[in-house]
């Protein structure tokens, strides 16, 4: 038996052979980032109560929707850290002294918002909802003021807002479409 990893490649939820740091637009589908984001947690795992990156790309996608931000706005709220399905959630604190891991991590998420036609101008929008939805999880999950979804809902529900506003947006890559 062959161990994965040759060549820079990670094998992928869907079977697909991935190397993160030379991405292939073809090898990316929204089903192995909606798996490995429901089952990555956010602050490095050091929460009181399990809670996933998918859960917080929700987050983030709900509260763009709610500033009045439009789908494709939404979308990439939703999308802002699909990167780490493939590299993986690091607390920014860390993360900060990696700068190889940090442009590695720009890199994939360039190459993911390719793939679905998410444009790169729409980042930077991101970025203060992400910050809103770090102080809001912090305070909700450690006042216990919050319930979250199982790694198998949030799975679930992130593919279906993906695939609902793709469809309003025009967007494509689902290995299903």
């Amino acid at each position: 038996m062959q161990r994965d990893g040759n060549k820079g490649e990670i094998k992928t939820f869907s079977g697909l052979s991935f190397n993160p740091l030379e991405p292939n637009l073809d090898k990316i589908c929204v089903e192995d980032i909606a798996h490995a984001l429901s089952l990555n947690t956010r602050f490095g795992g050091h929460c009181p109560k399990f809670y996933s990156v998918a859960e917080h790309s929700l987050l983030v996608m709900g509260l763009m929707e709610a500033g009045g931000y439009g789908e494709i706005s939404q979308f990439a709220g939703l999308m802002h850290d699909a990167e780490e399905a493939y590299l993986m959630d690091m607390p920014s604190p860390i993360k900060q002294n990696f700068q190889n891991y940090v442009d590695a991590g720009v890199s994939l998420r360039k190459a993911i918002w390719q793939k679905y036609n998410i444009p790169w101008s729409f980042y930077d929008a991101t970025k203060p909802y992400d910050n809103e939805a770090y102080f809001l999880e912090r305070k909700r999950l450690w006042d216990g003021k919050t319930n979250p979804m199982t790694s198998e809902v949030a799975e679930v529900t992130f593919l279906n807002e993906f695939q609902r506003l793709q469809k309003r947006i025009g967007s494509s890559g689902s290995r299903a479409a």
